[in-house]
């Protein structure tokens, strides 16, 4: 049976496939880029999902407490908005060399969509996460076939 950080492993995992997917079909639907600021280079973008990652894994990873789970789905959607809006400012002022431009790049990016579905995903994510953990507490395992249950 899968444990908690196995299973938040998983969860960060099917959460990156989906925030790559949805984010490259959104950019072709709608004919923009997913970072569309002059100047920002090609790791702005990267560098915001990969923290984005590591900042849903850890909260993960620290959910997994009885106790603690309740509100780890609004934590997660939150908690990965920030980071992406944070770290996508920081890369940008970094390329840019200009502490100024970080604010506006902020501010600019707190309701594209490339931030708003990420974030929204990550709640879902988290809201999974809790589901399996609450499944595995109930004493669900994996499934069997019938020739290989004990009910004779």
């Amino acid at each position: 049976m899968l444990r908690a950080p196995g299973i938040a492993a998983l969860t960060v995992l099917a959460w990156a496939a989906c925030v790559i997917a949805s984010d490259g079909v959104l950019s072709l639907l709608l004919d923009i880029d997913v970072v569309p600021e002059r100047g920002a280079g090609s790791l702005v973008g990267p560098a915001m999902i990969a923290a984005a990652v590591l900042a849903l894994l850890l909260r993960l990873l620290l959910g997994t407490a009885r106790g603690r789970r309740s509100l780890l789905p609004v934590e997660t959607l939150f908690g990965t908005y920030l980071v992406l809006l944070v770290v996508g400012a920081v890369a940008y002022a970094v390329v840019r060399g200009d502490a100024a431009t970080a604010l506006l790049f902020a501010a600019g990016s707190a309701l594209s969509l490339f931030v708003l579905l990420p974030a929204l995903l990550a709640g879902v994510a988290g809201v999974v996460f809790v589901a399996m953990l609450r499944a595995q507490d109930l004493g669900a395992g994996p499934p069997k076939w019938p020739w290989e249950r004990d009910d004779h």
